[in-house]
């Protein structure tokens, strides 16, 4: 009888290793890519985002944690997350192929209300640019 509950232990803590694999980084979080598109179809080769300023921000609406933005290459720029609704609003400075430098906005999805969903292991946000300057 002894033998036979140090077993059934054994197998319950291995069942339960097993089970806790499902839990791993890969399903909790998405890498994901946000797009920029100019009103102009125009093509920036960096953009940097001060995360310093206020009213720049990436935010988890579910758990209120925060995230930098990396710097954008090609009009695009690839970070991962913790899986859930985020909104975000950010002001970056542009260089462009010509060497002029502009200011430009994102604020397609700034509140909870239009956030986006990131449930995916691989999300792409095409968001539409303002070029203020």
């Amino acid at each position: 009888m002894r033998n036979f509950l140090k077993y059934a232990v054994v197998i319950l803590l291995a069942l339960g290793a097993i089970s806790c694999e499902k839990a791993s980084n890969e399903n909790l979080y998405s890498i994901v890519t946000i797009k920029i598109n100019l009103p102009d179809s125009s093509k920036f080769i960096s953009m940097q985002v001060d995360m310093s300023v206020n009213g720049n921000f990436f935010k988890n609406y579910n758990n209120g944690l925060t995230y930098d933005i990396p710097t954008f290459t090609n009009n695009s720029a690839t970070m991962m997350v913790q899986k859930g609704v985020y909104y975000f609003s950010f002001d970056g400075t542009a260089k462009f192929a010509d060497g002029t430098t502009k200011k430009i906005r994102c604020a397609e999805f700034n509140s909870p209300n239009n956030g986006v969903e990131l449930i995916d292991d691989q999300v792409v946000i095409e968001t539409k640019g303002l070029i203020l300057q």
